[in-house]
This record gives C-alpha cells, sequence and structure tokens, in this order.
C-alpha cells in the first residue's frame, strides 16, 4: 500500500467534520474511469410503487455507451438525484426516499478512485444535504477496501452532530457565559458543559426510570454505526453480507432483552409488545434534541396518540396496509414456504423456508432489505414503516408541518419508548418462526467428554467497603457484579456552529453521566475427559432468575431475557483441567468506551502513529478495534443497591470443530475481533456456525421446565416423568453446561470521574 493512502482517506475522513466552503468548482474528472467492473448497485424504478413516484428517474450506473466518461456521468447523476432532498431536512435513515438518496451517494462514493474521492465530497457538500452525505460517506468509507486494509476509522457521529445526541440548549447557555467552567491547559482554553441527566422527564413518568439506559449516548451511537455497516439500500456488494439479516434480529433481540434486564433493575416489567395496530400509544416521549446544523427540534409525541394512515408528501401509506403485510409474513412462517421472486427470471416462485437459511430470509424480508427481501413488493416494507408510522404519530398528514419524532433517525430511535415496544412485537415474528423448528437434541446440546467443574466471577481491584445490610457478600466475594456511575467527557468542537465557539478557539467538552461496571474476570473450572486435545466454544449468558411476579422464571419465558456476555475460544488439554480465565474487556460483544467516543483528533493520532510505529498501545487498540459493538460500559445491566439482583450465570462449552468456520476462526487476531456478536466480522463470514443465541434461540415443549431442566439429558421426557412419579430427582445436567447464581449490585451515589474526563483535563474538585 501507497504509504500516502491514509493521509489520503484522513483528508476525506476530515470532511465529514468541515462545514462546506463556497465557490467549489464542478470537479473536471478527466478521463476518470471505473476502477473495477461491479455490478448495477441499484435496482429499477419500480413504476407501480406510490412511493417517491415523482422521484422517480433512469438509473445513473446505467451509463449508456456512447458515454465518454460513464464514471463521471453517473456521479453528477447521482448528485442531483440525492439534491432532491432538501438541505435543511432531516435525514431520516428508515424513510425510503431518503435511503434511496443516499444509496445513490454510497454507490458513487464507493466506486470513485481514492485520488478524486475528495474532490468529489468537496464538490457534493454544496449541492447535498449535510447529513445525508456524511451518511453516505461514512457508509461507502466503511465498505472501501483501501480504507479497510488502512484501518481507517471514522470519527464518532456525536463529534459532527452533537445535537442528535444531547441537549444543546445547555451547551449554549453555557456558552454565553464567557466565564462559565473556563479553565486554561497548555495554553488551550476549555469548557466543560455538565449535561443534565433526565432531561427529557422527571420520575412522575415511570418509563423515565430507565431513561439512563435509552438516553445512553453510547447505545445511541452503537445503532447508528450498525446501520451504516448494514444498510438496507445500496449496492449488492455492499448489501449482502453473510448472515446480514440474521445479525438485524439477533442485535436488535438483544437489546430488548438488555432493556428488560435493566426494567426489571428498576420494578418495572418485561416491556410489552406494539401488536395492536390501532390501540392509543400510552407512553409519551418529549425528546428535546436539536440538530445545530438545522436549528430542527424532533418532535414530541403526546400520550395516547393512535397510529392513522400517514401521506407525507408522495409518502402514503394505510394501516390496513401494514396488517397486510404482517398477515402475509405470518402466513409464509406458518406455511413454512414464501412467495418469492426468482432472482433470475423475476418470476415469482414459492420458496420453501429452511432451517439453514429462514431466519436470514425471513429477517431481511421484515426489515424491508430490498434487493434481500423474499419478495418486496408482496411482503412490503414492515419494519422501516412502523418506524415512521410512530415518527409521525403527531401529524401524520403534515397538516402542522411538524418535524419528524426520533423514530424515524437510527442516532435517535433507541431514546423512545417505542422503539422496545415496536421491536418486542418484531421479535414476536422472529420467535414465530423460531418455534415452527425442532428444539435442540441432547447431541446438539452436549459436548462428550467435557466437565464444567466451577464457574466464579472475581475482580481484578480492590472492592469498596460491603454495605452493613449486605451480609452475603461477606460470605461470599465471588459471583457479585457490581454497577456504579460514571461521569465521562467527548470533545464537541467540531460539531459546534462558528458563531458559537469562542474567537480564542477553545475547545467544548460534553460531560455526561452513565452507567458503569467494575472490571471483572471468569474463572471458569473445566475438565477434559478425553484421551485428545480438544478447542471449545466457550458461550457465557446472563438473565434475571425471576419473572416479573418473583418466582422462578420458566425456560421459554426466561430464554429471551438471556443476555450474551462474551464468546470465545479455549484450548482444552487432554485429561486436564484447564482453568480457564477470561477478562471482561475481552468480551466479543462489546467495544472500548474510548472506541465508541473517537474524535477526529483520535483518528489522525491514530494514523500518524501507524506511521511511525512508536505507540505500541495503539497497535493493542488496533488489534481489538471495530467500530461496531455495543459500549463496553453498558455490558450488564444496573441490577439493584443492597443484596442486588439476583441472576443466573449459563455457561456452555461446545466442540469448536461443529463450529468453525475456517474464513473467521474466533481465535482469530485481527482488528475486526472485538465485536463478533451482535456485527461480525468486517468483509467475512460471521465466525460460528451455530444460530444466533444458541442454545437460547428456540423453545422446548415443556413449558413448565426451568433452565436446570434444560441441561439435563433427560429434559425432554422429565415432564411425563415428573407427573408418574412427583417425588423423582433430577436427572444429572449435561456436563458441558452449568448455571450458577450471581448477583448484580448496583453501588448507588455521586458519580466517579472517568479516564476520559481526567484525559481532558478536567479538574475534579473544582468542578464537581
Amino acid at each position: 500500500m501507497s504509504a500516502n493512502v491514509p493521509d489520503q482517506l484522513l483528508d476525506v475522513v476530515c470532511l465529514l467534520q468541515t462545514v462546506a466552503r463556497q465557490n467549489v468548482q464542478k470537479p473536471q474528472f478527466e478521463n476518470l474511469q471505473e476502477p473495477e467492473p461491479v455490478e448495477a448497485p441499484l435496482t429499477r424504478p419500480n413504476k407501480k410503487r406510490r412511493l417517491e413516484k415523482s422521484y422517480a428517474i433512469s438509473n445513473p450506473f446505467a451509463a449508456t455507451k456512447e458515454s465518454e466518461n460513464p464514471l463521471r456521468d453517473q456521479y453528477f447523476e447521482a448528485v442531483k438525484f440525492a439534491s432532491k432532498l432538501r438541505k435543511r431536512a432531516r435525514m431520516e435513515t428508515f424513510n425510503p426516499f431518503h435511503q434511496k438518496c443516499a444509496s445513490y451517494l454510497i454507490n458513487i462514493f464507493y466506486r470513485i478512485p481514492l485520488h478524486k474521492l475528495k474532490e468529489a465530497v468537496e464538490y457534493a457538500q454544496t449541492q447535498v444535504n449535510i447529513s445525508l452525505l456524511n451518511y453516505a460517506l461514512s457508509v461507502a468509507l466503511l465498505h472501501r477496501d483501501d480504507a479497510v486494509e488502512a484501518n481507517i476509522q471514522l470519527p464518532s457521529h456525536l463529534t459532527t452532530e452533537p445535537g442528535m445526541y444531547s441537549d444543546m440548549e445547555k451547551v449554549r447557555d453555557n456558552m454565553s457565559n464567557p466565564k462559565a467552567n473556563q479553565v486554561m491547559a497548555s495554553e488551550v482554553p476549555k469548557r466543560y458543559v455538565d449535561m443534565t441527566n433526565n432531561f427529557t422527564a422527571t420520575n412522575l413518568d415511570p418509563e423515565n426510570k430507565v431513561a439512563y439506559f435509552r438516553e445512553d449516548i453510547g447505545l445511541s451511537l452503537h445503532h447508528r454505526h450498525w446501520h451504516e455497516v448494514y444498510p438496507f439500500e445500496a449496492g449488492d456488494f455492499i448489501a449482502k453480507k453473510n448472515r446480514r439479516g440474521e445479525l438485524f434480529y439477533y442485535m436488535h433481540q438483544q437489546a430488548v432483552a438488555r432493556y428488560n434486564f435493566d426494567r426489571f433493575s428498576n420494578g418495572l416489567p418485561r416491556v410489552e409488545p406494539f401488536e395492536n395496530f390501532r390501540e392509543p400509544i400510552k407512553e409519551a416521549y418529549f425528546p428535546k434534541l436539536n440538530q445545530t446544523a438545522r436549528s430542527t427540534l424532533f418532535s414530541s409525541r403526546p400520550a395516547n396518540c393512535k397510529w392513522h394512515n400517514l401521506h407525507r408528501g408522495d409518502f402514503y401509506i394505510k394501516i390496513s396496509t401494514m396488517d397486510r403485510w404482517r398477515d402475509r409474513i405470518f402466513d409464509a412462517i406458518d406455511r413454512g414456504y414464501a412467495y418469492a421472486i426468482d432472482p433470475h427470471t423475476k418470476k415469482e416462485i414459492i420458496k420453501k423456508i429452511d432451517e439453514e437459511t429462514g431466519i436470514n430470509e425471513l429477517a431481511n424480508t421484515i426489515e424491508a432489505a430490498e434487493s434481500l427481501s423474499w419478495n418486496y413488493r408482496y411482503y412490503g416494507n414492515f419494519h422501516n414503516t412502523g418506524h415512521l408510522l410512530f415518527s409521525y404519530v403527531h401529524d401524520p398528514d403534515h397538516r402542522f408541518q411538524e418535524e419528524s419524532g426520533v423514530m424515524s433517525a437510527s442516532e435517535a430511535a433507541m431514546r423512545d419508548p417505542l422503539f422496545y415496544r415496536w421491536h418486542a412485537f418484531v421479535d414476536d415474528i422472529f420467535q414465530r418462526y423460531k418455534r415452527t423448528l425442532p428444539p435442540y437434541t441432547i447431541e446438539q446440546r452436549q459436548f462428550k467428554g467435557i466437565e464444567i467443574n466451577d464457574v466464579k466471577i472475581r475482580y481484578q481491584e480492590p472492592m469498596p467497603d460491603n454495605d452493613d445490610d449486605d451480609e452475603v457478600d461477606h460470605c461470599n466475594m465471588s459471583n457479585v457484579l457490581r454497577t456504579y456511575w460514571e461521569k465521562d467527557a467527548v470533545d464537541i468542537t467540531q460539531g459546534l456552529l462558528k458563531q458559537d465557539v469562542n474567537e480564542t478557539n477553545e475547545r467544548v467538552y460534553a460531560v455526561f453521566t452513565h452507567l458503569q461496571h467494575r472490571d471483572f474476570e471468569y474463572k471458569i473450572e473445566v475438565k477434559n475427559t478425553l484421551h485428545h486435545d480438544v478447542i471449545g466454544t466457550v458461550r457465557i449468558f446472563l438473565a434475571p432468575h425471576a419473572d416479573e411476579s418473583g418466582s422462578q422464571d420458566t425456560f421459554n419465558g426466561q430464554r429471551r431475557m438471556f443476555i450474551e456476555m462474551d464468546k470465545f475460544t479455549a484450548n482444552l488439554p487432554a485429561e486436564e483441567i484447564t482453568n480457564i480465565k477470561r477478562k471482561s474487556v475481552e468480551s466479543s460483544v462489546t467495544i472500548p468506551f474510548e472506541k465508541t467516543f473517537m474524535t477526529l483528533s483520535d483518528v489522525q493520532q491514530l494514523v500518524k502513529n501507524d506511521e511511525n510505529k512508536l505507540d505500541k498501545d495503539w497497535i493493542k487498540a488496533q488489534n481489538g478495534y471495530c467500530g461496531c459493538g455495543w459500549p463496553h460500559h453498558m455490558l450488564i445491566g444496573k441490577g439493584v443497591p443492597g443484596k442486588g439482583l439476583e441472576c443466573d450465570l449459563f455457561v456452555m462449552i461446545t466442540n469448536y470443530e461443529d463450529d468453525r468456520v475456517d474464513e473467521s476462526p474466533l481465535h482469530q487476531e485481527c482488528c475486526d475481533k472485538s465485536s463478533l456478536s451482535y456485527c461480525g466480522v468486517r468483509n467475512k463470514k460471521y465466525p460460528d456456525k451455530k444460530p444466533m443465541g444458541f442454545p437460547f434461540d428456540r423453545t422446548i415443549p415443556n413449558l413448565h421446565a426451568t433452565i436446570n431442566d434444560f441441561m439435563t439429558d433427560k429434559q425432554e421426557d422429565f415432564e411425563r416423568q415428573k407427573k408418574e412419579d412427583p417425588g423423582m430427582e433430577m436427572p444429572p445436567r449435561l456436563s458441558n453446561m452449568i448455571v450458577v447464581p450471581v448477583r448484580v449490585k448496583h453501588e448507588d451515589g455521586p458519580p466517579t470521574c472517568g479516564k476520559t474526563l481526567k484525559d481532558a483535563g478536567f479538574n475534579e474538585e473544582i468542578y464537581v
């Protein structure tokens, strides 16, 4: 790779955080040729569809042979089409027209040679909605081979558009006072703006008890980035990823499970699915988010709004259409086959839904990835349209000219309680399909010769004194997960308007409070009774032990509450006992805090250190970093003070030879290692043959069985045997599984000062 490739890419990345220059001339692109042949990235416009009918234009990627410079012509046509979205409009990730605009830019930015890319983006900035452009450029850079090979990271979207994540009025009020919260550090004035927690409501609204979860900035950044890695509208060379639909199902299922964990931690029941499309929506939400570049607020939703037929410009959808799409999806699941479009003949065929690929195809159809759906015209745009119906529920026909709500945008949708109600229902559809599959057999669940003897959780640092009433901790210091509040900071200067930043060129840091946990380590004692070495896949899950009533949950009820904590491989020598140690910071689910909130300065430093090969810490970060992943500070739910929330920690070891995907081994050491579970591996197959969520993705026939019953080798017959002999003892558990009781304890109190806040020069003694 040429030495100047990272610098050229960095110049393009910097355009994500700059204001468009004036009087930029049209790029000439003399003799600009296609770098390599690629398939046409967009489907032909469907004249029968009512959506976007006034925007139907010829496909710019089907250039005529007469064109002397087809790629140049396609570029200008793509910019022309994308400019149909108003410059001051909000980019709505789930809006089909906005996504169509983005897809034209994504596909052309993906294909333009690197030495012309900066010029192309600079001109597009003068013509196109800046949020749309930033989204499209981010998606293209995440998928370009030259950017992947150079390990070019993208700065956090928070630093570009902070108003999408926090209360910018607080920032403006603070900046209008020249004496507020300023210190000098290295001759650079710094301003720390303490962002108010729970600024959207009070605890008079019960849902506000979990606002810290829904409104966590890292969580919103994760959702934004996931939909950049897995866009549903783009060329097939970007959209058609291995098990893409299944990842959509699993990542969102886990988000709902984690949300339910925190609801239990605050005395709330699990979220109620939104399954009646005509019922009043009891949850109100007032986001108070303001995009700095547009001075436009996300609209609020009063309580007891209802879905109505949506008619906004050329977008028209009836609730009855949603009913029809839902029923057709149900019909396909129940019958076991779908009315699909053959990709070669373009004719309708009957396609059997098989056990191996069914969940992936179903999820692509529900999310409405048009080129990946069984039949887009027949099964519709179910998931995305649901988001839009929620986001415009306050003004469905635009009579009051109100903006959309947060459910329209991937970076803000997870803040709304309705996100979890909607995805709980979407997950119910997936579970309907999973119930058609046979339960896992003993052979599929066991790993003969492998015995898990014990599992403990230990801490890597001294613990604070225990509460006086926490007697259990004095007896058992292990198997207690501890959470607390922490304050951190991120530099948002780049995302502020120039007139908002003082002439002194000060740096502005948003200080925010978030949930955090004590670092810990798993210690797993495993015995291999076989006469040969094996490699095992270690799978770790956590779920509350009891249901809402306080009774032990059944397996079929608890399985959807299990959150994945980690997944990794371990070598198990023959006829030996192995003590496996695994640190929580190595989780396959999460990415480090610093990577979630990466700034442009961080990206520039990475490129500099890569060239000099001096910073060993950076090399370590490179090996463990993937920009897509659950924020590490949210690995564990809040829990409760005092005795803690009683939970079940489930550990299972399966045979790695049965799980292996040779292209992407679980134990690989590469820059894509960090967040395998929810995001997969960039440009490779998902590194686990098992269905995502295994073994909790399927039900068992015994409706009264608990997790302990599930681990027995007689689970299928246990209910019948129990009726015949009520006094019978529990059969022995499968040796490769174990459940140990743990408690998640919240250490309530004032927030501590986090590392990024200290690194920003914050003086805790002065500003607490």
